[in-house]
């Protein structure tokens, strides 16, 4: 699946402050084979385990899915330590439920640790959108591969959401039939990249609408997304029109311009016109560091701090960071200073977690690198 990107916004000032939680020492993992070839993959590539290994060269050796999966973990696990019932959702980055052979890649194991960690995946342009909006989604081999991945998930129990990139009505239509089939909850947009501004022109109402109120992932028949609502106006104005719809999940920005969604406003989106209560998550990018967001400092370029990367190909306000490093890590996850606490705070029933699969363009699985 391809990797996404934050969306524009600016400041997050109810999150400020210098405390800092110490973070355990990351262990740069090797993963070791299930056999006595000595054979084992580091940074991606094989290596006889038997003959000295260099690391001066290269550095530090680091797992990147396997970092990525423990980021998440840590993620996880500080966000139900404050409210247990957080819900906990991996946007795309598919391969961290599976663990595969060194020797063998089409041999999978389910990361049962991670996945227990979690409670759901997201697919976006499963059959639609990847890589242009509104287009078949890769060729056969692909698609087959991301339903597998998909089953695997759906078989550890988690919930599984798809999110087309398409505003064509046959195409939604049909992808709809499919993943109902499968048991899966289905959307779509009419913008690529989860920018969002409006609710989709089709359905004009949600599918398998439902009057229930929504207390668990497993009730959801339905959600929508609106990653950028400045088109509503102020934020009570963007609250109540939401409010107007009978949507049993909605997924949004934690900011609407300059400022924070407040607690009120979230408090009102989590109720639909009918009157059940449904859910709201908020969308987080774990992956990347973006120059309009309320953690950015005036100072801070490519390279410094250390962690902060090269900006991305298609998003020249975003950077890739080295996610496993804890500085980074203490921006988003750990104490009452960071991005997940603020969000739980916030009264959000969990979180859509984007750029995790970030991993990819360090591993070099990936184009985008």
């Amino acid at each position: 699946m391809k990797m996404k990107n934050s969306l524009r916004h600016a400041g997050f000032a109810l999150f400020i402050g210098a405390s800092l939680l110490i973070m355990p020492n990351l262990v740069h993992a090797q993963e070791i084979p299930d056999d006595d070839s000595g054979v084992v993959r580091i940074q991606g590539e094989d290596v006889n385990a038997q003959e000295d290994i260099d690391l001066t060269p290269s550095g530090p050796l680091v797992d990147y899915r396997e970092e990525m999966r423990r980021f998440i973990q840590n993620i996880a696990r500080f966000a139900r330590g404050y409210k247990r019932e957080f819900n906990v959702i991996i946007e795309d980055a598919l391969e961290l439920i599976v663990k595969r052979n060194v020797t063998d890649e089409t041999l999978a194991m389910p990361a049962r640790t991670f996945t227990r960690s979690i409670q759901g995946v997201m697919a976006t342009g499963l059959y639609h959108g990847t890589p242009q909006f509104g287009e078949p989604a890769g060729d056969d081999k692909i698609l087959t591969a991301n339903l597998d991945l998909l089953l695997k998930a759906d078989q550890a129990g988690l919930a599984v959401f798809v999110l087309d990139e398409t505003s064509d009505r046959a195409q939604i239509d049909a992808g709809r039939s499919q993943t109902k089939g499968l048991g899966y909850v289905y959307g779509a947009t009419d913008h690529a990249e989860f920018d969002l501004s409006m609710l989709p022109s089709y359905p004009r109402r949600p599918f398998d609408e439902n009057p229930v109120s929504i207390l668990s992932l497993g009730a959801i028949k339905n959600f929508a997304v609106i990653g950028n609502a400045n088109a509503y106006g102020r934020e009570d104005e963007f609250a109540l029109q939401m409010h107007e719809t009978n949507h049993d999940l909605m997924i949004v920005d934690v900011f609407l311009g300059q400022k924070p969604l407040s607690k009120r406003a979230v408090e009102t989106l989590k109720y639909k016109k009918n009157g059940a209560r449904r859910q709201v998550f908020a969308r987080v990018d774990i992956g990347t560091a973006a120059s309009y967001r309320y953690y950015w400092k005036a100072n801070w370029r490519e390279g410094f701090p250390p962690w902060l990367g090269r900006t991305l190909p298609d998003n020249p306000d975003a950077h890739y960071v080295e996610y496993w490093r804890p500085e980074w890590q203490r921006i988003i996850t750990g104490d009452t200073q960071s991005y997940i606490y603020g969000v739980i705070d916030q009264g959000y029933d969990g979180v859509i977690l984007a750029g995790a699969d970030i991993y990819q363009a360090f591993d070099g699985s990936t184009e985008e690198q």
